[in-house]
């Protein structure tokens, strides 16, 4: 079945009405999966929809990851750094993220009845209600495609792909 679901004024809101499109035309039951990824990341591959799928089914949640490569700082409102963090403690925050869609909606639902719907993402917004989030390493080629440099790395990542394809490499 597909849908066809006018977006919201963030991507949350997109995600919620998303949901509902679903809930309203299907039963939905306690172990339906809902996969919310962004169209900004054309470069998910089978293996990782697959990982979060089995993610979710053993830990209720799966939300890709990447390692973090370079050091995360965290700044006050001067630019002056107030601390660093060990790159083995961090992660790049990926996409799909993956939950059991009866539970996600009810966090949502839950988060606009408190007029608390700022979230950065259903992560955030699961974690603000002290759920657990079981990751899922993602590649690191699953990058956001936001300016004119992601566009060129990006292509450049599916030149490589297609001359190892092409070459056997």
């Amino acid at each position: 079945m597909k849908w066809i679901v006018l977006g919201g004024s963030s991507a949350l809101e997109s995600q919620f009405f998303g949901m509902q499109a679903i809930k309203s035309n299907v039963n939905i039951s306690d172990e339906d999966i809902v996969l919310f990824h962004d169209g900004v990341r054309p470069l998910i591959n089978e293996q990782v929809i697959t990982d979060c799928i089995e993610g979710v089914k053993q830990y209720g949640s799966a939300v890709t990851v990447a390692p973090a490569i370079e050091t995360i700082i965290r700044e006050d409102e001067y630019g002056i750094i107030k601390d660093t963090f060990p790159r083995t403690e961090c992660k790049l925050a990926r996409a799909p993220q993956s939950f059991l869609l009866n539970e996600i909606m009810v966090a949502h639902q839950k988060a606009k009845e408190e007029g608390k719907y700022d979230y950065i993402d259903s992560t955030s917004l699961l974690l603000h209600f002290n759920k657990r989030i079981h990751t899922v390493i993602g590649p690191s080629e699953n990058i956001k495609v936001t300016n004119p440099a992601d566009f060129y790395i990006c292509r450049a990542l599916l030149d490589a792909k297609e001359n190892s394809q092409i070459y056997g490499l």
